[in-house]
């Protein structure tokens, strides 16, 4: 995601925020967060926040094979509710994480661990995590980790 709230502000003011607002920094780690800062300006044009976890997602797309077969219906538009968009996969506007265990058990850590979650039960922690993600047999495997989180 692309964040402009902190446009035109110097990076002295967006250093003191990051050095002394621990609270964000806390929130920023806990997301999984990576910011990048202009080298050649003294001004801030805009904040770019990107997920480490949404990248990684990206980039392993084409590990899995259901994905692919995806992949080559919606190019030769044979199928419905998912969309290629810079050559990442999306269903129904959800990024679509590839069946990699490690990934899925990540995105599920995520949203059980999020500050603005607080320890969901299963179906509002399924709710919040169907608004960005999703994956075949996706509620399923949040009812099994919920049962041992």
């Amino acid at each position: 995601m692309v964040a402009d709230a902190l446009s035109s502000k110097s990076i002295e003011t967006f250093t003191y925020l990051l050095t002394q607002e621990k609270k964000l920094l806390k929130e920023f780690e806990g997301l999984q967060t990576e910011i990048v800062l202009p080298r050649d300006s003294g001004y801030l044009a805009a904040l770019q926040v990107t997920s480490l976890l949404v990248d990684g997602i990206k980039k392993r797309q084409g590990e899995d094979l259901e994905l692919m077969k995806i992949n080559k219906k919606v190019e030769e538009r044979k199928i419905k509710d998912f969309q290629l968009k810079e050559g990442v996969i999306w269903f129904k506007g959800t990024l679509c994480v590839p069946h990699i265990t490690k990934l899925k058990k990540e995105v599920m850590n995520a949203t059980h661990n999020s500050t603005f979650a607080t320890h969901p039960m299963i179906t509002t922690m399924y709710h919040y995590m169907k608004t960005d993600f999703w994956w075949i047999g996706m509620n399923g495997d949040v009812a099994d980790f919920w049962l041992v989180a």
